[in-house]
């Protein structure tokens, strides 16, 4: 009997601890709520909280094709949805071709109260040299009791004539021969009625494999109706860092911004080639006469011939066949006493018909 009560005790207890446990969690519960509302609305009212909100966001013209030059107009609407009066700061554009202008108000600074309501319009120029599909954009600046709070950003697309072309738009080139730089023309128009007024600039992402020269054309085209030849383009290309490639754009500036780009890309056949492109290592004692050998293989009788052009001083250079397409050069090297000034001292070869240059750095190193 005693044990039943006791069994009936601890049940009875532990429903009323299950009871308390319950409550408790609730509690917990209910304050953590409370806790974030007040966190997330002291964010808000210290301005860490976005704030403006911009209408449209984003305009996109579909319906109409802008010409060279013709000015495209966009109208936005700032309000302000939040309980506090915010301070617009300035209107950010994304081009300094781009104008902001305050329909119905002042320009920044202002402060826009809480449900008010402000007007601009972003202003720019149509250029057909930053290509067919162009996108414009305006951040608002503001704060709240000296606290930044996030920019609201308003946006404009819309299409452009093509007024730029490029004939061919693209170099790709196969199979160059070595030796010699590989020459091409990239003729450059505008619409016929552009204005003539812009200034054009050439040069390329690598200017020592991929050499720009510009000339004015003049005359009408007749390949291509409604345009106007401006530039003849006379591009040089050579091997680069690889000498198997040059890999690069050509870089078409109009009036100091980025017009069109012009790809290229040109693969030189292996013509001739060293066996050691990046140079021997002379290691030794000072004085040490040190001898290495380089092989120099052709593949057609026009690159043959080889001469040495210069060479470091203490250095002794013969250059013997080794059979019927391939040469040896040796190098006959003292190393110095004095460790020879940056960069690596460099034999350098003339081959071919062409006397294309070979250089094959030297890298001293002196032992014990």
């Amino acid at each position: 009997m005693w044990s039943q009560l006791e069994g009936m005790q601890m049940a009875s207890g532990d429903r009323s601890c299950g009871k308390r446990t319950l409550r408790w969690s609730l509690m917990a519960m209910t304050a953590a709520i409370t806790s974030m509302v007040t966190w997330f609305a002291t964010r808000a009212s210290v301005g860490l909280a976005p704030g403006l909100l911009v209408a449209p966001s984003v305009t996109r013209v579909d319906d109409h094709v802008y010409k060279e030059g013709e000015v495209v107009r966009a109208s936005f609407k700032v309000s302000n949805p939040t309980g506090r009066p915010i301070r617009v700061k300035a209107y950010r554009t994304s081009c300094s071709c781009m104008a902001t202008t305050p329909e119905g108000g002042t320009p920044p600074p202002f402060v826009l109260k809480p449900g008010g309501l402000a007007e601009f319009t972003l202003r720019t120029s149509a250029l057909a040299t930053r290509g067919l599909e162009q996108s414009y954009s305006a951040h608002i600046e503001s704060e709240v009791d000296g606290k930044d709070l996030p920019p609201a950003v308003a946006s404009v697309h819309f299409r452009v004539e093509d007024g730029l072309r490029a004939v061919p738009r693209e170099l790709v080139i196969g199979d160059a021969p070595m030796g010699e730089p590989v020459r091409r023309t990239v003729m450059l128009y505008t619409k016929s009625d552009a204005a003539d007024e812009a200034t054009f600039e050439f040069g390329s992402s690598d200017g020592q494999s991929i050499a720009v020269d510009a000339s004015k054309a003049t005359g009408p085209s007749e390949s291509l109706p409604g345009f106007t030849p401006r530039y003849k383009i006379e591009v040089a290309i050579t091997p680069g860092s690889d000498p198997s490639l040059a890999i690069g754009t050509i870089e078409v500036r109009r009036n100091r911004e980025v017009a069109l780009l012009i790809p290229v890309r040109c693969s030189f056949r292996q013509d001739y080639r060293l066996s050691r492109p990046n140079g021997v290592d002379i290691e030794g004692k000072p004085g040490q006469i040190i001898t290495r050998q380089v092989f120099y293989e052709s593949s057609s009788p026009g690159w043959r011939d080889l001469s040495v052009v210069s060479r470091p001083e203490g250095v002794e250079i013969t250059i013997q066949p080794f059979d019927a397409r391939t040469q040896v050069i040796r190098i006959r090297a003292t190393v110095p006493e004095v460790a020879p000034p940056q960069p690596d001292p460099r034999v350098v070869l003339a081959a071919g018909e062409h006397k294309a240059p070979l250089e094959i750095p030297l890298r001293y190193t002196r032992g014990e």
